[in-house]
């Protein structure tokens, strides 16, 4: 037990500086996704557009490409959407563009959601038969934040559900758009989603020996509201460890900065923060693990 216990004293008193680090993005996925609950942004319960009321109107949202589509043999919607897991989309709604190659552009409107969304995503579901697929993001002023791929799509066109990905990006800097496209044939997607005021938690390094420098930082907070780090496991072992409580700075973040002290090797350390977040409600972040060598 004692060296389970050395982490949150390591936390709470050898790490009191605050800094504030340079804004950073991070891209999720592409990860299997059978259903809403396989989202990563649940955590901050995004808004989602799923089609299956036949249209698609989420807030603030446009897509430059496509319609909605489906139900039919050829649809490939997100298998949980008909109310069934069988490895079938045919049954629901999707979104579908003819110029996979051109792709879906899916653009956010700061005007009508408030402010540009700190994390967002979405679920493709089918392409040409062995395609190659590919996912960007763009920042705040519409410069691209990188791209994701090539993801090898399947070689069927008729709603089987196993090689469904989610593709996403946190930015706290904000996400002005995101676009899927693929090598050839369609594109189809599905439950399109975001979240605005999402906490996220960020480590300058993960894997970490006696004398590194660590730069935890939290972000997305209300100015001057609560915020806190808190340890939720270690090696494996479920906890909840409130290690360092404080308040936002004016940019909404708290960053914390120590040497790693020795003594902790072998520990992999489960963190996450909770706060106020920039909505002005209670939220959790991602999750970060370091591990000590």
């Amino acid at each position: 037990m004692t060296s389970l216990t050395r982490a949150p004293a390591w936390f709470l008193f050898a790490a009191a500086l605050l800094v504030a680090p340079a804004f950073a993005q991070t891209y999720l996925g592409p990860s299997p996704y059978l259903s809403r609950a396989d989202s990563p942004l649940l955590l901050t319960k995004p808004a989602l557009e799923d089609m299956e009321d036949g249209t698609f109107d989420l807030v603030g949202v446009s897509a430059d490409h496509g319609a909605v589509y489906g139900p039919a043999a050829n649809c490939d919607s997100v298998d949980a959407d008909d109310g069934l897991i069988d490895g079938s989309g045919a049954n629901g709604h999707s979104f579908f563009s003819s110029g996979g190659s051109t792709g879906i552009t899916f653009t956010f409107d700061d005007s009508v959601i408030g402010s540009f969304p700190t994390s967002a995503g979405v679920v493709w579901t089918d392409a040409g038969a062995n395609a190659n697929v590919y996912f960007e993001a763009f920042d705040a002023s519409g410069t691209s934040l990188g791209q994701v791929g090539p993801y090898k799509a399947d070689g069927s066109n008729y709603g089987q559900t196993a090689e469904d990905r989610f593709f996403g990006i946190a930015d706290r800097a904000g996400i002005s758009a995101i676009k899927v496209w693929d090598s050839s044939g369609g594109i189809e997607v599905d439950h399109v989603q975001y979240s605005v005021g999402a906490l996220s938690l960020e480590a300058s390094d993960t894997t970490l020996s006696a004398n590194d420098s660590l730069t935890l930082t939290l972000a997305g907070g209300k100015a001057n509201g609560l915020g806190m780090f808190v340890v939720l496991g270690v090696n494996g072992t479920p906890f909840w460890i409130p290690v360092y409580t404080t308040t936002f700075d004016g940019a909404g973040e708290i960053a914390l900065s120590a040497t790693v002290p020795s003594g902790l090797a072998g520990l992999e350390v489960e963190l996450g923060g909770v706060g106020i977040a920039a909505s002005g409600k209670a939220r959790f972040s991602d999750e970060v693990t370091l591990s000590f060598n």
